[in-house]
């Protein structure tokens, strides 16, 4: 409750800038500097971040796993344009966000975990991507009713 609380409280923000790139990062004009310290402290209350690197203004959120390396390496191999893709185990979304550039029709992430969820809803807050999340484990995946092109399992 309090990580969803922390994401209610921040601002929507109308001027945002998105790369994605070895990290994912998100520009915001004109952020205050009391505002930065909010998304510092929501950020924080977050930890750890698993898989990333995020950034948001000046803010680096660092991760226990450098995912770029992974992802730079399989990306080369992806067709996603105009694909039905999932992503087993997603974590905090970092290579759903990532997979955008290539245009899929449709991201879905898979992870039963709250704590990633909120991860990326704290980062979806500000991208305002149409990725879906679903806390839902690979045991689940049989049952879901979008038939994918693609499935991933990163970890």
């Amino acid at each position: 409750a309090p990580y969803q609380e922390a994401i209610a409280a921040l601002p929507e923000y109308s001027d945002v800038r998105v790369t994605l790139g070895d990290r994912v990062e998100v520009h915001i004009e004109n952020l205050s500097g009391k505002e930065a310290e909010q998304i510092k402290e929501s950020a924080l209350l977050m930890k750890p971040w698993r898989k990333g690197p995020f950034m948001i203004n000046d803010l680096f959120i660092d991760s226990e796993w450098q995912s770029q390396i992974k992802y730079n390496l399989l990306e080369p191999h992806f067709d996603l344009k105009e694909k039905i893709v999932g992503d087993i185990g997603c974590n905090n979304g970092y290579y759903l966000f990532r997979m955008q550039e290539d245009m899929p029709k449709l991201l879905v992430g898979f992870d039963p975990s709250p704590i990633y969820k909120t991860q990326f809803d704290f980062i979806n807050h500000f991208v305002k991507s149409d990725i879906v999340y679903e806390l839902l484990g690979v045991e689940h995946l049989e049952f879901y009713e979008e038939k994918f092109d693609i499935i991933f399992c990163f970890s």
